[in-house]
């Protein structure tokens, strides 16, 4: 089992490598959020939403959410939206992979491996987050009929897996796990230690020879 101070060494580390992303340094919510619906509305437009959704600025400032997702219902005046934040959506959940894979003490030719593949991974979640919230809200605008039970398991996805502050953390946990770990990494942190029987082995065999 690791030591009790390599943990603590490691949680210092994550503290100041996540405190440093999530210090509101200047320009920062603005810069990543012009980012996030720039790179957003690509994606849309490059699967054929580009009549349909367009992510943008909220019309007044406001503290809790920088993204307004406008949509549309095709061949009808229907016009609604969805506000949410880029920093929750994408900016934490990044930053705590990140955060994560540069805080483990591993050799930096594998960290680098795990950054790579660790941030393709937590992009392809925040795309998945966008998708839940844009496939609910579509229905919700009456743009795609769904039955109860999809209705339900739309909603549960919008809740539980966009708009939820614990999935912002969980995901990049797992995230973490998958891209930073080996199997033999695992096997040597659940391989009980040695060390102490085989200290105590010669006292063993002295009471045993008296």
């Amino acid at each position: 089992m690791p030591a009790p101070s390599s943990a603590l060494r490691f949680a210092l580390r994550l503290l100041l490598v996540y405190g440093l992303f999530i210090i509101p340094w200047p320009g920062l919510k603005s810069g990543y959020g012009s980012a996030f619906r720039a790179c957003s509305n690509g994606l849309l437009h490059a699967f054929g939403f580009r009549s349909i959704v367009e992510l943008g600025p909220p019309a007044e400032e406001h503290a809790a959410w920088d993204v307004e997702m406008h949509m549309k219902n095709p061949g009808t005046p229907f016009r609604w939206k969805m506000e949410y934040s880029s920093r929750g959506w994408g900016y934490l959940p990044t930053a705590a992979v990140v955060a994560l894979i540069l805080a483990t003490p591993l050799a930096w030719s594998r960290r680098w491996f795990a950054l790579t593949v660790g941030l393709v991974l937590v992009h392809i979640f925040i795309v998945l987050r966008i998708g839940a919230a844009l496939f609910y809200s579509m229905y919700w605008g009456g743009a795609i009929p769904l039955s109860v039970v999809e209705a339900k398991a739309a909603e549960i996805m919008l809740n539980g897996f966009s708009n939820s502050p614990v999935t912002t953390f969980i995901v990049p946990i797992i995230i973490w796990l998958l891209v930073t770990f080996r199997r033999s990494d695992l096997e040597a942190v659940l391989r009980p230690s040695t060390g102490k029987a085989a200290r105590q082995q010669p006292a063993t065999r002295r009471r045993l020879d008296l």
